[in-house]
């Protein structure tokens, strides 16, 4: 190796090496990919990074090119490699020298929104407020008081001014519109733009999330979620540098909790005309005037009465601001006279209205008496919807014009939203005020929100084709900003048999669920809407239209469970719902339920039966031409014909089924029918095109922010680069020694990316698939204790969540290390074992059988004979469990020889 000139230290973070290694990382490459784009060997790549050799000006122009180096550095940067100009102290490719290496993990994007208006007063509580959350004793700080006393407010604030004091900043999550504590975590993972993938439990893979992130998470209104609040204590035990700040209307009663109660704006005794921003509640009350009047200006003769504004309001900013909006047409001495009134009124008539709250009540019931009959109608019927809303949704469920809207918004009896452009809300106080004057007509409020359920479920109907096309992204940003109402919508509907409602919102709702993996919400909302129709008594139950939306529901129903983990008890609903589904005219839901069972068969190992559902609903999709069933028949189809070892059918099912899902645009789809596609070509040794569709999937995954694309075309990758090395693809390519030590590090590199994206995730079955393939590339290099951690903890992955032939990779896996370790007859018990069970894919159980034929070589045929007894006596899951033992005992619990 030449020695490194004095300019060039060798594994220096100095050296031009190590420079070109960080760049390299920076810009998501691999070295094989890097050296692909230059036209060089992986070695080369390799010896340049770890300084041993210096490019040629050719080679060094196409770095140049390929790491993305600005023209007007590229002489530099030639002279730096060339050895002509040293890299210490050269400013110009400062900025470039230390570029931070793409995250493996999801990308991190706290909502954090701007508050429209300032913050008026308050400096003694934010310097308390942040004072106590610096303090390292304090994880869960509470801001309680009244509706309407600027917790809100205060805790964004906060948040703003203690987000660079944290390494992930800050992230504001509403839940004024979150029905149960159970949308809790869902509605965290919103905010912080974490998206759920796999069967694993919603709050398991936040937690994994969060465990190491140092972070303020701002807990808006919990008030109504307290039970099941205790989520929160154990949230701080999992994720140890991450706070919380809460508001809520009462304390939490959690160990972890610390309270701070805020109390209104300091009234004042008197106010001096001079100095009318001495006292914040009477600044706010200004500003707020002057915003419902902007030639709003007060007189001396206004100070007494603005001053008694305050005190009857007890400086509650809400209060305040509705006050404000009265200037355009009384006097404030007048206003304050209202006030007074509406006071004693409620102190004398509604002593069921708590003390703490008249000032609010008073406030309001004014504001309601100055509106119009139709401003209090649109007000009322507005109160319906959970969270914000839009102006087409206010105007056909409400009758909100937007001259209703411009007028309500006026008056701060709505507002709009700091977070989505375009949307409207009210303050859950005002909202809640305005939803007892509608319950107050039962029919009145029975019709609002049957409108309210229309529209939405509407929604779903309409958004579907776009859902699952190349506009995805822009459709799930729209279902996303409506969930809160979606959710209230859907049990509507359920509540009250809205069976069209139902039917047209069901294939959207689950594929809505399904890409923001809600996958177990999913199985338990299908669940409640039909054994809701299971208990419908009567008439109704025997009508064509009941039976086909139980039916409907029941196949999706079916499908949420096999894409939660729960693939039996899915599989037994479709099975037994597929006559039925034949009996209706729906003819897409019969292919539906045809193609949702094959994929159940599939993943249960029932290649044959598969293979049969799904070729039938192939071919009725065909003939209805309902495109999106054809596409995922063919997909699953292709994954049964390669399991079967029906290659060249596989082929054939891939290439039309990825034409299709092209066609059909879907990101998702798209991206996995690119997966198992190249994967097959991988095991048709067609490398070069594995490889160019795993990076078009990867490249999908990316832009799409998809994790479980990015981490499954990084383990298909890792696949691909250990069958080269297997196949003597690098010396064909006349790569030396250390290009192929590369390709093993290739492959182990990818292999543990996509298994942090996996555990990230809680994707048990995509992490079983990965665990077994590290285990094998560890077992390849004589690591047999590394090896086998891998295999055991994908035979536990995948036991969990019962898939059968990812149970049997596992235990291939192990089986292989038992002959390496020269433990011979336990090997040929787990061999044995494998080729027994239906299940195992004809990849595996050609191997097994190999494995088997060269082992049975060295036993008697009474020792087969043993062998294959002792594995007929166990079931899979019995055996599963007596392998997983090593991982605690550290024996090994199959017998062998030397064993008795």
């Amino acid at each position: 190796m030449p020695s490194a000139p004095a300019s060039h230290k060798v594994n220096s973070p100095n050296s031009f090496g190590n420079w070109v290694k960080r760049r390299r990382k920076a810009l998501d490459l691999t070295q094989q990919e890097l050296a692909q784009k230059v036209g060089c060997s992986i070695s080369l790549i390799f010896k340049i990074e770890s300084d041993e050799r210096h490019p040629s000006r050719q080679i060094t122009e196409l770095l140049a090119q390929h790491l993305e180096i600005p023209p007007e550095q590229r002489e530099l940067f030639l002279q730096v490699a060339r050895q002509e100009k040293a890299i210490d102290g050269v400013d110009a490719l400062s900025p470039l020298s230390t570029p931070e290496p793409a995250p493996v993990s999801q990308p991190f994007s706290p909502n954090l929104p701007l508050p429209l208006t300032p913050l008026v007063g308050r400096e003694h509580e934010l310097h308390a407020i942040v004072r106590q959350i610096q303090n390292p004793a304090c994880r869960l700080l509470t801001l309680t008081g009244v509706g309407g006393v600027g917790k809100t407010r205060l805790a964004l604030e906060v948040a703003h001014q203690l987000r660079n004091s944290f390494d992930h900043g800050a992230c504001f999550v509403s839940l004024v519109g979150t029905s149960s504590s159970e949308f809790i975590i869902p509605a965290i993972a919103d905010s912080l733009g974490f998206a759920f993938s796999g069967t694993t439990e919603l709050k398991t893979q936040l937690f994994n999330f969060l465990k190491e992130k140092y972070i303020l998470l701002v807990l808006d209104n919990l008030e109504h979620l307290l039970n099941g609040i205790e989520l929160l204590d154990e949230l701080l035990e999992r994720a140890p540098n991450l706070k919380l700040l809460a508001t809520s209307r009462e304390q939490l009663n959690l160990r972890a909790e610390w309270v701070f109660e805020v109390q209104g704006l300091p009234i004042p005794s008197n106010i001096e005309l001079e100095n009318l921003n001495a006292n914040s509640a009477a600044a706010l009350f200004l500003r707020r005037a002057k915003q419902a009047k902007v030639n709003f200006t007060p007189t001396a003769e206004d100070l007494p009465a603005i001053t008694r504004i305050c005190q009857l309001v007890e400086g509650l900013p809400l209060g305040l601001e509705l006050a404000a909006t009265w200037v355009n047409t009384l006097s404030c001495r007048e206003i304050a006279d209202e006030i007074e009134r509406s006071l004693d009124f409620l102190s004398t008539t509604k002593r069921d209205v708590p003390a703490r709250h008249r000032s609010l009540h008073a406030v309001f019931e004014y504001s309601w008496n100055l509106l119009s009959e139709e401003e209090q109608n649109a007000l009322k019927k507005l109160s319906v919807f959970q969270g914000s809303f839009t102006r087409d949704a206010s105007e056909q469920v409400a009758g909100a014009t937007l001259s209703l809207l411009s007028s309500l918004l006026g008056k701060s009896l709505i507002r709009r939203n700091d977070a989505h452009a375009g949307r409207y809300e009210q303050h859950e106080l005002l909202r809640q005020l305005a939803g007892l004057r509608l319950h107050e007509g039962t029919q009145e409020e029975m019709s609002t929100r049957d409108r309210h359920c229309a529209f939405f479920m509407n929604l779903l109907g309409q958004t579907e084709p776009l859902l699952k096309s190349a506009d995805q992204n822009n459709a799930l940003a729209r279902l996303g900003a409506e969930v809160d109402n979606l959710r209230l919508a859907r049990k509507w509907a359920v509540k009250h048999r809205k069976l069209a409602e139902l039917r047209k919102s069901a294939r959207c709702l689950q594929w809505f669920y399904d890409l923001r993996g809600w996958l177990r919400e999913s199985a338990v909302m299908f669940k409640q809407a039909v054994e809701a129709l299971e208990r419908e008594n009567g008439d109704a139950k025997t009508s064509p239209e009941y039976s086909q939306t139980l039916s409907l529901l029941v196949i999706y129903l079916g499908l949420a469970n096999v894409r939660s983990g729960q693939v039996a008890q899915g599989r037994s609903l479709l099975q037994n719902n597929l006559e039925r589904a034949r009996r209706q005219s729906d003819l897409q839901a019969f292919a539906d339920n045809l193609a949702f069972l094959g994929l159940a068969d599939f993943l249960s190992g029932n290649y044959d039966e598969a293979y049969t559902r799904l070729e039938e609903a192939l071919a009725l999709s065909r003939s209805i031409e309902y495109a999106w069933i054809t596409a995922f028949s063919l997909m699953i189809l292709g994954m049964v014909a390669r399991a079967m070892g029906k290659l060249e059918e596989a082929y054939t099912y891939f290439r039309e089924g990825l034409r299709r899902w092209r066609s059909i645009g879907s990101p998702r789809n798209i991206g996995s029918c690119l997966i198992v596609y190249g994967s097959l070509l991988n095991a048709l040794n067609q490398y070069e095109e594995a490889r160019r569709m795993l990076r078009e999937s990867l490249a999908i995954g990316r832009e799409d922010k998809d994790q479980w694309i990015i981490a499954t075309s990084l383990l298909r990758l890792s696949l691909l680069a250990t069958a080269q090395e297997e196949a003597g693809y690098a010396e064909a390519q006349a790569v030396d020694d250390d290009g192929i030590a590369q390709y093993r590090e290739l492959a182990q590199a990818m292999a543990e990316k996509s298994i942090v994206l996996y555990r990230e995730l809680s994707d048990r079955w995509s992490l079983a698939i990965a665990l077994t393939h590290l285990g094998e590339i560890f077992a390849a290099r004589g690591q047999h204790s590394e090896a086998r951690e891998q295999f055991l903890e994908a035979l536990q992955a995948a036991t969990e969540i019962q898939i059968a032939p990812e149970i049997l990779k596992a235990i291939l896996g192990l089986a292989s290390l038992y002959v390496l370790e020269g433990r011979n007859e336990p090997a040929l018990e787990l061999l044995h074992a494998i080729l027994q069970h239906p299940a195992a894919s004809q990849k595996t159980r050609d191997r097994a059988e190999k494995l088997r034929a060269e082992l049975e070589t060295r036993f008697t045929p009474k020792q087969i004979e043993a062998a294959r007894s002792r594995a007929q006596s166990m079931t899979l899951d019995s055996l599963a469990q007596v392998l997983l033992g090593q991982r605690t005992t550290g024996h090994y619990p199959i017998r062998d020889a030397d064993s008795r």
